[in-house]
């Protein structure tokens, strides 16, 4: 019976928290303030379904009908919805015995650990992984803002953590008019290259990520090359 929750129980919460975050982030998108005209009910429910699922496809303008607020807001929906995703992918991975290949934690290699306990420090490291690689790609991208591209340092500031998150989760959302074929952007060829960059560290995934930058794992590679 143990085994069944532990499988049962996180896939119930991992519906249930994105029909959550789904109604939240509606919510929060029909509120005055987020965009330039009123959304239709559409546009706010397959946005916000997009971001959540991180799939990218849009029904309107974002760049263009969203505003600050609005961005923010989706962003946002976009975050939770990567943390959901990763923490449960890699708890459905320490069920199946997995634990080693994107942990260094007695705890979470202790078969004797409780399910949600285990849960609980998986999305703690979620949490970290996430944050600290989507403000170290935020700093990539605002560093290769090259003189040629007429924005503000605080436009330059929005758009580059707004991509350092969007393109790490690979969510497909652009706040740039025309995503990057936009003219300010598309010939500033160093930031193409660094939006590349932080595509394929995102697209690397955690347990690969943790393996190159373990420190444990390291020192066992040149203990035994």
């Amino acid at each position: 019976n143990l085994k069944k929750d532990s499988i049962y129980l996180p896939i119930r919460a991992f519906i249930l928290i994105y029909i959550v975050l789904v109604v939240i982030g509606y919510v929060a998108l029909i509120l005055p303030g987020a965009a330039t005209r009123p959304l239709t009910d559409m546009e706010t429910l397959f946005t916000t379904i997009s971001a959540v699922t991180l799939t990218g496809l849009q029904v309107c303008d974002f760049a263009g009908i969203f505003t600050a607020q609005g961005q923010i807001i989706v962003l946002a929906l976009i975050q939770l919805g990567a943390i959901t995703a990763v923490s449960f992918s890699l708890y459905f991975g320490w069920l199946l015995g997995r634990a080693s290949l994107f942990t260094d934690s007695e705890d979470l290699l202790n078969p004797g650990i409780k399910p949600f306990n285990a849960w609980l420090k998986i999305f703690k490291q979620t949490c970290i992984y996430l944050f600290v690689f989507e403000l170290a790609c935020s700093g990539i991208l605002y560093a290769f803002w090259n003189g040629d591209i007429t924005f503000t340092t605080s436009q330059k500031l929005h758009y580059a953590f707004f991509h350092g998150v969007s393109v790490f989760c690979h969510s497909g959302f652009s706040n740039l008019e025309g995503n990057f074929s936009n003219p300010h952007v598309s010939h500033s060829y160093l930031l193409l290259l660094a939006v590349t960059g932080v595509i394929v560290l995102g697209s690397i995934g955690y347990a690969a990520t943790f393996d190159l930058i373990s420190i444990k794992r390291l020192r066992e590679r040149m203990l035994n090359p």
